[in-house]
C-alpha cells in the first residue's frame, strides 16, 4: 500500500494558482519594463530636442522655428506624461501581482508541508508496524525453541 494524500485535488489546485499567479507576474514584469523603456526612450528624446533648441537659441532663431519648437517641446512632454501614468499603472500592477503571487505560493507551501508531514506520518507508522512484525517473529522463534 503506498501513500495517499488525502487533500492531493487541494494541493493540485494550489499548484495550478501558484503557477498561474507567477506566468501573470511574469507578464506584468514584462508589460512594465516595456512601458519603462517607452517612458525612458521619450525622456531621452525630449532631453536632446531641449539641448538641440537650447543651442539653436543660443547662436539666435527665427520667431515660427521658436513656436515650433515649443510646440514640439509640449507634445513631448505631453507624451512623457501619459507614458508616465502609464510606467505607474504598470508598476502598481506588478507590484500587485507579486504580492497575489507570493500568497499563492505560501497557501502552496502550506499544502505541500501538510502533505510531508501526512507522508513522515505514514512512513513513522510503516516502521511501528514493521517493527512489531519483526518482534512478534522474534516472539514465535523463541517460543518454539
Amino acid at each position: 500500500m503506498s501513500f495517499q494524500f488525502s487533500l492531493k485535488k487541494l494541493l493540485e489546485m494550489k499548484e495550478n494558482a501558484r503557477v498561474s499567479a507567477e506566468e501573470e507576474y511574469s507578464r506584468s514584469v514584462t508589460k512594465f519594463e516595456e512601458k519603462a523603456t517607452h517612458l525612458y526612450h521619450l525622456l531621452k528624446r525630449k532631453e536632446e530636442a531641449e539641448a538641440f533648441y537650447g543651442e539653436k537659441m543660443k547662436h539666435g532663431m527665427p520667431i515660427h522655428e521658436l513656436q515650433t519648437a515649443e510646440s514640439s517641446l509640449m507634445l513631448l512632454h505631453q507624451d512623457v506624461m501619459k507614458a508616465k501614468v502609464s510606467a505607474d499603472h504598470a508598476r502598481v500592477l506588478m507590484n500587485s501581482k507579486k504580492n497575489e503571487m507570493q500568497y499563492a505560493f505560501i497557501e502552496y507551501k502550506k499544502y505541500e508541508r501538510i502533505r510531508e508531514h501526512k507522508r513522515r506520518e505514514y512512513e513513522y507508522g510503516l516502521k511501528k508496524e514493521e517493527e512489531k512484525i519483526m518482534d512478534e517473529i522474534s516472539i514465535q522463534k523463541y517460543a518454539a525453541r
